[in-house]
């Protein structure tokens, strides 16, 4: 594809990066609004990390109403119960501290909180119409203590509906956070396995961007830069996670992941990631650990020159020949997986069980053309039957 042969760059979010950012919090946020509805993960409460954001934002006159109440794969009961409570307490400015589903919640919060109606509503179905975000939300600060999921750089808000057993994405140009706050040192305490995980989303989300038929010069450049520095950096981060600057540097390909699904989004692995969190609550990077392989694997012999410039991010010395080199994928990948995850998962792992494969099969060819119609080799039925088989083990 030659490279300008479509290529946009949207990004209005302010980003400020270093370690020690966390102080700058209140002065940040006092231009944006004087009252805060501060979203938390729960971990955070009655912490030395909870305790010092507040106050920096009480020091600069920013009043706060706090609620640790998140959980993995956000509900969109717990966004509008949220947005609620934002607006019967007079918030202006919405602030979210924790990994990717806080982020994802203080999205959703700060544009119902403007919109109305149901945070479901906005979930962009391909299969039903959804509700258009017409009002800009109220000012978001995002301040990420993981590095995966990148929402501090992305148009996305994952949303999911247990009852119907769907996780989608609410998309919007108006959802880019008005601030990204990172902070390296607020990831030094992240236990090894949250930290494998989130950090597979973040190789998921630059891998799939790349290998995304409408990817552009832009989104080719920053994913496979995203997918440098994962590989790099991510074992140091696992095993030795006081390493501010390994730390650092995840966070930072964890952002270019976000900017790049945000201008060339995900493609079938976040399809069937994502379809597997919806029917089993699976943790999203877990998720994604048991299809990726498997999907490069079949995806051969198509896309041989992208595979084959991932592949060598992973091992500089594999063959010029670009067949050799993208063969040589999925096994670096499942071993790198095994390696911080401590051993292999498989969806059977988070709970599919065989009976499920067949309905779990239809359902996702059913409802996600789209997305699976970016990848370089777009699937039939039985191709889906087939990778799910696979990455049942």
């Amino acid at each position: 594809m030659p490279p300008l042969k479509r290529s946009f760059i949207r990004f209005p979010t302010r980003v400020e990066f270093g370690a020690g950012m966390l102080a700058q919090l209140g002065g940040i946020a006092r231009p944006f609004g004087k009252r805060a509805y501060v979203i938390f993960d729960p971990f955070f409460e009655g912490s030395q990390t909870a305790a010092r954001a507040l106050s920096f934002l009480h020091e600069a006159g920013v009043e706060t109403i706090e609620n640790y109440n998140t959980r993995p794969n956000p509900r969109a009961a717990d966004m509008d119960e949220k947005a609620a409570e934002c607006v019967q307490n007079g918030c202006d400015l919405v602030i979210a501290l924790g990994g990717g589903s806080a982020i994802d919640i203080g999205k959703a919060v700060a544009m119902v909180a403007t919109n109305g109606r149901s945070s479901w509503n906005y979930a962009a179905l391909e299969t039903h119409p959804y509700e258009e975000i017409t009002e800009p939300p109220l000012p978001l600060i995002a301040v990420p203590t993981t590095s995966g999921t990148g929402s501090e750089a992305t148009i996305y808000s994952v949303v999911t509906n247990p009852d119907l057993q769907r996780k989608c994405s609410i998309r919007s140009f108006l959802l880019y956070p008005a601030v990204a706050l990172i902070d390296p040192e607020l990831m030094t305490g992240i236990p090894q396995q949250l930290t494998a995980m989130t950090g597979i989303d973040t190789f998921a989300h630059a891998y799939e961007s790349y290998t995304n038929i409408k990817s552009t010069y832009f989104s080719r450049m920053i994913a496979l830069e995203s997918m440098r520095l994962f590989a790099e950096n991510i074992e140091t981060c696992c095993f030795h996670g006081d390493n501010v600057e390994a730390r650092g540097a995840m966070a930072y390909a964890a952002l270019l992941g976000g900017m790049a699904i945000a201008h060339c989004p995900c493609t079938i692995g976040h399809v069937l990631g994502q379809c597997l969190s919806g029917w089993t609550d699976a943790p999203h990077g877990g998720s994604l650990a048991t299809c990726t392989a498997p999907i490069i694997r079949w995806t051969l012999p198509e896309g041989l020159p992208q595979l084959a410039a991932v592949a060598r991010v992973f091992d500089r010395a594999l063959p010029e020949d670009d067949r050799a080199a993208a063969h040589a994928l999925p096994d670096l990948l499942n071993r790198l997986f095994e390696r911080i995850l401590g051993g292999r998962v498989t969806m059977r792992t988070y709970g599919l069980t065989e009976a499920q494969q067949e309905p779990f099969s239809a359902f996702i060819y059913e409802n996600y053309q789209g997305d699976m119609g970016n990848y370089v080799k777009v699937p039939t039925l039985n191709d889906i039957r087939f990778l799910v088989r696979q990455c049942c083990g």
